[in-house]
């Protein structure tokens, strides 16, 4: 009798560093039974049963035994314990005692958050699976990746896609942790609050001895739709400084996407502003945390009224791997989001603003009305009457004079469906709240 009390699960992804994983392998034997002399411990490929790596002659303690393996990048690979009476018997032709299937040494990405993270979209879209994108499915086993990636808490989402992509152009397996719970306020997610899916993640990575390459954040509709828009940018801040160090991953890279629209439910003054908020919150956050990374999805298609749908999720997916390649792994070419860099009054009744990261600035709108600025003044809120795109600056044509100090905003409050997007990557340009207006 032969049995594996550490090992790699069926399934599992193990978090490579500089190419490899070193990983224990340990059990219990019945060391009166001879053909158990000698146990092998190896790695074999799954393509061509061919050794991975150099066969391990396990170390024996009584009727315990233990080896340690460092396995390259790749997969998928079958772990396999063999035993054999004597050491002129080969591992290759030992007894087959006991083994673990479908491994790979890859990356793997936590998700964590709210619905959009989770994906709760309604409907259906194709997305196929993976051999090579596995998840922790419930937070209980690993598995092959199929939508829903959480039983309990999701239908379909963009990190399967967002798996596959980085799959292909990184040529080894990429796990995948979900730990997103539709609804969950930020406090939910701060140890010093509420926390209770704070510890839910960090029990669910830790107590498994999970290795990250990164995460994906989606949060922050509930502050938005409950006016704690002003706050955010703390409570986000101290989220990330928290998790990284409870993961013990000081500089884990995070990956996220500024919050789309809602077109149901509340409507006052207080909610766009606050939804304008958090978006700020947002891109500061990528403008001043290192390794926080954001992108838009302004362009999804809804499955109702916040949702991003299911036709958009390998779209989307796709775009943050993207964004996961240049950034982590230095992969192609920058793929962030046109971001207001500067704004500058050229005439009282006209605003220039410049845009980072783009190539040309179009835009869907093509009436006055479907402009996606908003400019305060002194006197309130300054009527737009046209804009016109060129290279990385848009102009704004005003009403009316501006009168003192002055603002402008882009894609403002919860609802605004228009926006511009980058005509080279196709990203919609961040959202933002309240950038000053220079005097030129």
């Amino acid at each position: 009798m032969l049995t594996l009390t550490k090992a790699p699960e069926n399934w599992e992804i193990l978090q490579q560093t500089d190419g490899s994983a070193t990983f224990t392998v340990a059990g219990t034997f019945d060391p009166a039974d001879p053909t158990n002399a000698i146990l092998y411990v190896g790695v074999v490929s799954e393509d061509d049963t061919a050794p991975v790596i150099d066969w391990v002659r396990a170390d024996t303690d009584g009727d315990t035994f233990f080896a340690s393996l460092t396995v390259p990048t790749g997969g998928l690979y079958r772990l396999e314990v063999r035993s054999a009476e004597s050491d002129r018997v080969s591992p290759t032709e030992a007894k087959l005692r006991a083994a673990r299937h479908h491994i790979g040494v890859g990356d793997n990405y936590l998700i964590a958050g709210q619905s959009n993270a989770s994906g709760v979209g309604k409907g259906y879209a194709e997305d196929a699976a993976d051999p090579m994108v596995h998840v922790l499915r419930d937070r209980a086993y690993w598995d092959i990746a199929t939508h829903p990636l959480d039983s309990n808490r999701c239908r379909t989402n963009p990190w399967l896609s967002f798996a596959k992509y980085l799959r292909k152009k990184l040529g080894y397996p990429i796990g995948l942790i979900p730990t997103a719970v539709a609804g969950s306020q930020i406090r939910l997610w701060l140890p010093e609050e509420d926390g209770i899916f704070y510890r839910e993640m960090c029990e669910t990575v830790n107590g498994r001895g999970i290795g990250l390459r990164g995460m994906i954040w989606y949060q922050g509709c509930a502050e938005a739709m409950d006016g704690f828009g002003a706050v955010y940018y703390d409570k986000l801040s101290s989220f990330i400084s928290q998790a990284r160090r409870d993961l013990g991953h000081p500089a884990l890279p995070i990956l996220s996407v500024q919050i789309n629209r809602h077109i149901d439910g509340k409507e006052s003054p207080e909610v766009h502003l606050s939804w304008s908020q958090v978006r700020e919150a947002q891109r500061q956050a990528a403008r001043t945390i290192p390794g926080f990374y954001l992108t838009t999805a302004f362009d999804s298609i809804l499955s109702d009224g916040i949702h991003n749908g299911p036709a958009t999720n390998p779209m989307l997916g796709q775009r943050v791997a993207r964004m996961a390649l240049y950034h982590l792994y230095g992969i192609g070419p920058a793929f962030d989001a046109p971001d207001i860099e500067d704004a500058v009054l050229t005439a009282p009744d006209k605003i220039t603003l410049r845009f980072s990261h783009l190539h040309t600035l179009l835009t869907f709108g093509l009436s006055p009305a479907d402009i996606p600025f908003r400019v305060e003044d002194a006197e309130g809120v300054v009527p737009l009457a046209s804009y016109a795109c060129a290279n990385e600056y848009v102009y704004l044509t005003l009403a009316r004079a501006v009168n003192g100090a002055a603002t402008v905003s882009g894609m403002y409050g919860r609802e605004n469906p228009y926006f511009l997007m980058d005509s080279g990557s196709r990203i919609p340009m961040l959202a933002f709240l309240g950038q000053k207006v220079r005097t030129e």
